[in-house]
């Protein structure tokens, strides 16, 4: 599980752990207060969410963790992590995507956007995730089955926020998938109540838990003619820790 420190990931991890599976667990995080909002130009207010507050989580929830520190930024940390998971535990079940990059450039104008973020943004987000499918998909056909999820945001599928005050109107806030900060609703929508926030907020967290929950409980199509998730000392695991944790 990549992206594992806070947020989808953390959530996901523990679900996973309570469905029956080892849960190895990569991110940039490792422990509490080191993590800071990255998504301006200057550095933001802390924010909270490690890798040591997830795996005593999984470890609560009956499953092992694994933690591993790596960046979504550095390849030679993808394949490490994903190396280190074979080798301590024999094989991965389950490979979650979930990791991004959450440095500045994902909600500027075009024409305020430096080409620098947009190769930082393909790197981390594109290319990061191909990398940790190639470190893990080989033993996966060896052993006849697997499952891979790849988590993406809603951004991709809505426009850009109108310019308020000379700012954007929202940003996407830091763990993955919140809602926008107070005063950051595009002008002419009105701004949902507390309750509304907590309700929606609420829900995601539920969807991603019960598609966590999915994976652990049904294989996907198979790669080479095989539907069953392998295991081993009957226990699963879900492999790979937050590849680079961008979270």
């Amino acid at each position: 599980m990549t992206g594992a420190s806070r947020g989808i990931g953390r959530a996901s991890a523990v679900a996973l752990a309570a469905a029956g599976l080892d849960v190895a667990i990569t991110a940039r995080t490792v422990r509490e207060g080191e993590a800071f909002d990255e998504s301006g130009s200057t550095r933001g207010e802390p924010i909270p969410g490690s890798l040591e507050t997830t795996a005593r989580q999984i470890e609560a929830a009956g499953g092992r963790a694994l933690a591993i520190p790596a960046d979504l930024l550095d390849r030679a940390s993808l394949v490490a992590a994903a190396e280190q998971v074979l080798d301590e535990w024999g094989h991965v079940d389950v490979l979650v995507n979930n990791a991004v990059h959450t440095g500045p450039g994902s909600m500027e104008r075009f024409l305020d956007l430096d080409i620098d973020m947009v190769a930082a943004k393909l790197e981390a987000n594109v290319v990061a995730q191909l990398v940790m499918i190639k470190a893990i998909l080989p033993s996966m056909l060896e052993r006849g089955g697997g499952t891979i999820v790849d988590i993406t945001s809603a951004v991709a599928t809505t426009d850009p926020p109108r310019r308020r005050g000379g700012r954007m109107g929202s940003r996407v806030r830091r763990d993955q998938g919140g809602v926008p900060p107070r005063g950051g609703h595009p002008r002419g929508r009105a701004r949902p109540s507390g309750d509304l926030r907590r309700q929606c907020r609420a829900r995601l967290c539920a969807d991603r838990t019960h598609a966590a929950r999915s994976a652990a409980a049904r294989p996907c199509r198979p790669f080479s003619g095989s539907t069953t998730i392998g295991s081993r000392g009957g226990r699963r695991m879900a492999g790979r820790g937050h590849g680079g944790s961008h979270t």
